[in-house]
């Protein structure tokens, strides 16, 4: 009997307390200060802006003249090369069909623009100055600019790393200036020699072909001990070892 007195009296407090603090949510006011306009209010953040732009940047443009190879050998150099081109105007965007192959190896003046991860094709437009006919949906992580002002239009590839991927192709506006820029480059940059490296035949790499490499020099000798010093030194008991002429072991 006093138990069930007890489970009802201690119900009855535990109703009570939340009756109470139900209360005090209702009744409750934050000891804060209210604003007299309905406009909000904007924080300022110690960030900078970037369009995308400025935000898009190649991993390495690489120089191809006949069958030379070479980088630049300032990346800040590099950095405004890619700026420049980014100033040119492409017109009459056209996707590659699947039966025709960009065959770079035989364009003798090319400048290859290298991306560390693919970019959608429609980011083209954000960074070119483009007509209306860029409405292809693909992607490319490699851009190749043929510097030959013989060649009438199709001077620039997006080249997609897939396989199966679209590959899209444009003409440059006054290609002539582009071709007389190309050759400027020599005679405004310093260039370094490059080594292509191609992986799993597919991925192809470019390195230093004379990679400056600095580094600690270190100086060794060596010192021709006698059995019995280097027994003495490394044994604390040179008695008890026995001598074999013969090194397959054996007396």
């Amino acid at each position: 009997m006093k138990i069930e007195v007890m489970k009802t009296v201690l119900l009855l407090f535990l109703v009570s307390l939340s009756l109470l603090l139900t209360l005090g949510i209702w009744n409750y006011q934050g000891d804060y200060e209210t604003s007299g306009s309905d406009q909000a209010t904007y924080s300022t953040l110690n960030g900078t802006e970037a369009t995308k732009k400025e935000l898009i940047q190649p991993s390495q443009l690489v120089i191809h003249e006949q069958e030379a190879l070479m980088g630049f050998s300032d990346k800040q150099a590099e950095l405004s090369v890619f700026n420049d081109i980014l100033e040119w105007s492409l017109y009459d965007f056209e996707m590659i069909p699947e039966n025709e192959e960009f065959k770079k190896d035989e364009k003798e003046k090319m400048i290859e623009i290298i991306f560390p991860a693919s970019i959608p094709s429609y980011l083209i437009k954000e960074l070119f100055h483009t007509d209306d006919s860029m409405l292809i949906d693909s992607q490319f992580n490699r851009i190749y600019l043929i510097a030959d002002k013989n060649l009438t239009n199709r001077q620039i590839i997006f080249d997609n790393k897939n396989q199966d991927g679209i590959d899209i192709r444009a003409s440059i506006q006054n290609i002539s200036q582009v071709a007389e820029y190309f050759d400027r480059l020599g005679l405004v940059h310093d260039f370094t020699p490059l080594l292509s490296i191609e992986v799993n035949n597919q991925n192809k790499f470019y390195i230093p072909n004379q990679p400056n490499i600095n580094g600690k020099k270190f100086r060794y000798q060596t010192f021709n001990l006698d059995s019995t010093d280097f027994q003495t030194v490394f044994f604390p008991k040179p008695a008890n070892i026995v001598s074999s002429p013969n090194f397959d072991g054996g007396g």
